[in-house]
């Protein structure tokens, strides 16, 4: 077997033109293979690292209360629900917040906003996701109706710190509501899900929006170990229920992302004197599933074109060998005259263009790993729209694992054996007489 190797790697390069041309094939495939991988892998792990940050936890608490027929937005009595999850998981963190959307006036421009409210002693989730001027945060915590706005948000207003906004929204009683905000710092992240939130107080928002004291609109979890988040969610199902919850899943993921997404609206009547709190614990997978969705388009595209350089390689393969197989006849004729079997004279093909592939698909995942590295460092996009989901602080985002580098190699290798198969035991199955009398 040594033999017929050594045999068939140099054999590879007898006709340089054919092999390099059949093996820029490999090495462009492989190379848009290993980024397709990259990129979907990427998004994937940048979405839900961006979401896990700004908008969702491991599990993600929202929810509905129903108080005399009339339904609201929100976890009522979330305090009992941080206590019964920091119970049940020693460890655990618990993120509160409160969301709205609002109108917003200043010198005659209006805009419909939306506001998350922090807990400025307890919530620091969003401090290493944006850059803000130095006294920002300061300025912020000092006073409770002050905001952080981001710099598109200033940008449009025309405005500058320190300067007061009027904020009117329709509570959740039905009843409109003002007040006065101040912009405590102007702030910039790479995280999109940021670039558009306006930055408030819990207990400013909760009391705009005429609010109970103990309500809440989604409350994040997160856990020292992510792992089993099924499992977890399962026992809290069971533990709310069991306080006086009505909890459950999401239906769908799009229930999730609707459920993590939901700001805080009018009541609603149901029929009825009815009165109830119910929950819905969504997973990080299945708030983010909308993306694997997105991810699964991407990858189909690539192997679709994959395919078809495939495709292109199985001729290029065949035709190459049917040539390399005429041109070679006195090869062959010898080979079968020494004694060499049909079987060997087929392998010694086969190495031969594996081999070549080998090489080529090599060199395609090196410069693959080369580009992805160089694109991800000196690659800056603008975020604004819909393409800062696919970037990290404006680079492109790449992930190749392991898996990926070597699910590639085997499955052209596969490929160019079986198709390498066929002419080659054309090859094998000429006879020596046949063979030698061709070469005169």
């Amino acid at each position: 077997m040594p033999f017929y190797l050594s045999i068939a790697f140099k054999n590879i390069f007898r006709d340089p033109r054919r092999s390099i041309t059949l093996g820029i094939n490999y090495f462009f495939i492989s190379i848009l293979l290993l980024l397709v991988f990259s990129i979907t892998q990427g998004v994937k792990k940048n979405i839900t690292r961006n979401v896990l940050t700004s908008t969702a936890g491991h599990i993600t608490v929202s929810g509905e209360y129903i108080v005399n027929g009339r339904t609201y937005q929100g976890i009522q009595h979330y305090p009992v629900v941080d206590s019964i999850t920091r119970d049940a998981f020693n460890g655990t963190s618990v993120i509160t917040r409160y969301s709205m959307s609002s109108a917003v006036y200043y010198k005659g421009i209006s805009k419909r906003l939306s506001f998350t409210g922090i807990n400025v002693s307890s919530d620091n989730g969003y401090k290493n996701q944006i850059v803000v001027n130095d006294t920002g945060w300061n300025n912020f915590f000092r006073e409770p109706n002050t905001v952080l706005i981001p710099l598109s948000i200033a940008e449009y207003f025309g405005l500058s710190v320190n300067d007061e906004l009027l904020i009117s929204t329709r509570s959740r009683l039905g009843a409109f509501n003002t007040g006065t905000i101040k912009v405590a710092g102007i702030f910039t992240s790479g995280n999109y899900f940021l670039k558009d939130l306006v930055i408030s107080h819990f207990d400013f928002l909760q009391k705009l929006d005429l609010a109970d004291r103990s309500t809440a609109s989604k409350m994040f979890i997160y856990f020292d170990k992510p792992v089993d988040i099924d499992s977890k969610r399962d026992i809290l199902l069971d533990k709310f229920n069991k306080t006086g919850f009505i909890a459950n899943k999401p239906v769908s993921n799009n229930d999730a992302l609707n459920a993590v997404s939901a700001a805080s609206p009018r009541y609603k009547v149901q029929p009825g004197d009815v009165n109830q709190k119910r929950l819905t614990l969504s997973t990080a997978d299945e708030v983010t599933g909308i993306v694997s969705q997105v991810t699964g388009a991407i990858n189909g595209l690539g192997i679709f074109v994959a395919a078809i350089m495939l495709f292109i390689i199985s001729v290029s393969i065949f035709i190459n060998m049917r040539m390399t197989i005429n041109d070679r006849m006195l090869e062959i004729g010898t080979l079968r005259a020494i004694g060499c079997e049909q079987n060997s004279i087929v392998k010694l093909f086969i190495a031969e263009n594996v081999l070549l592939s080998l090489l080529f698909i090599g060199a395609g995942i090196a410069g693959g790993l080369i580009l992805m590295t160089l694109g991800s460092t000196f690659v800056t996009l603008p975020s604004n729209g819909t393409i800062g989901l696919f970037l990290n602080q404006g680079h492109p985002v790449f992930e190749p694992t392991i898996l990926h580098i070597v699910f590639i190699p085997v499955v052209l290798i596969f490929f160019t054996t079986l198709f390498s198969y066929f002419p080659a035991r054309y090859g094998g199955r000429i006879q020596v007489v046949t063979a030698l009398n061709k070469t005169h």
